[in-house]
Order: structure tokens, then sequence, then C-alpha cells
């Protein structure tokens, strides 16, 4: 939701917007990527971003004030997870190859740098105002430079060894909600607090 504008992308992968003063709605990306599924959405500024799973990965940026719409090919991604910069410049995916785990998207230019995670694959990403914090199975953290040049390994007691899918909070990582899926048996939430290279609960 940006404003009074609430974005939903229906199971064909379709980007409607609703004006929730209004109730109407309008389609403003109705051209999704052949045989993709939408798997992520994240929204910053004017921007939102969908990220689309397919033979070959896609980025879909959309800007709300405009109703334009452009894509982005990932050839290396098939997206797990997207978070975008506070200044809507730059999208971080988690994706499912191992070696292009983490992947970094400049959306002014469309490059796109890759590095493989530490030690095992990132299923969720946030990111920061001064890096990126990556969830994976068990309740593990670990962080990355905003460039991916550098990555740290951060980790808690998240109260249970749920893979961690979101982290939802402010961009300055004072305060972190970890959204974890534990495959059927128990969805977890924890509260984390992100200080230097620790991570309090």
């Amino acid at each position: 939701t940006l404003g009074s504008r609430h974005f939903t992308v229906d199971s064909a992968g379709v980007m409607i917007v609703t004006d929730l003063a209004s109730g109407s709605t309008e389609v403003i990306f109705s051209d999704p990527p052949a045989d993709s599924t939408a798997t992520a959405m994240d929204a910053a500024g004017d921007i939102v971003a969908i990220a689309y799973s397919a033979a070959q990965g896609h980025l879909v940026i959309a800007d709300s004030a405009s109703g334009e719409a452009r894509e982005i090919a990932l050839p290396t991604c098939s997206p797990l997870a997207l978070s975008l910069s506070a200044d809507a410049t730059t999208a971080y995916l988690a994706c499912f190859e191992m070696d292009t785990n983490l992947t970094r998207v400049d959306l002014r230019t469309g490059e796109t740098t890759s590095a493989p995670a530490p030690h095992q694959v990132a299923l969720g990403v946030r990111a920061l105002n001064d890096g990126v914090i990556w969830g994976g199975q068990g309740g593990v953290v670990f962080r990355s430079a905003l460039d991916l040049t550098s990555v740290e390994p951060v980790t808690y007691d998240a109260g249970c060894a749920a893979p961690i899918r979101k982290f939802v909070g402010a961009q300055d990582g004072g305060a972190l909600i970890t959204v974890g899926d534990a495959t059927g048996l128990q969805a977890c939430a924890t509260v984390i607090a992100l200080g230097g290279a620790d991570a309090k609960v």
C-alpha cells in the first residue's frame, strides 16, 4: 500500500491498483511473463516491484504515479523474495539458484550483480540503510553489504526453527519482525534489534 493506493497481484500475475478512498480499481500491468508465477512484491516511494519466477525470472517495475510499467529480465534468478531500497533505486532478491542466491538489481540501469549465500540458501530478504539482511533455514539470519561484497553471519534464537521468509520493519534495522514458515507445523514471528554484528531477540 502506498498512500491511498493499494496494489495487488492476481493469480494470473496481473497487477491491479485500488484507490482506497473511492474504491475504484485499475489494471496497471496486464502482461506478465509467459508461464510465470508472481512470487514476491515490494514497494518504496512511487515504485511497486513484482518478482516473477519462470523459465527465466523477471522483475516488473511499476511507477504508481504514472501507471507505466517495465520489465527487467533475471536470467540467473528464480525469485523467492524481494526487497526494495528506501530510495527505490535498487532491488534485492533471494533466488533459488545457489551461485546467484543473493542478487542485486540496479533499477536505473538494469545491471545485475549476484553472490552465493555463505552457508545456505537465503529464503527472505530486507534492504536496510546500511546493508541487507537475509533469512534462511532454522531461524538463521545473515547480513551483506549493499553491494554484496561482504557477508557476515548473524545468529540468534528465533524461538523456533522456522525458515525465515520475510522481514518487516524500519529500514534502519532498529526493530525487525521476522516472519517464519514452519512448513505447516507452526508459523513463527520474532522481533529482533540489530546492532553492530549482533542481533538481539
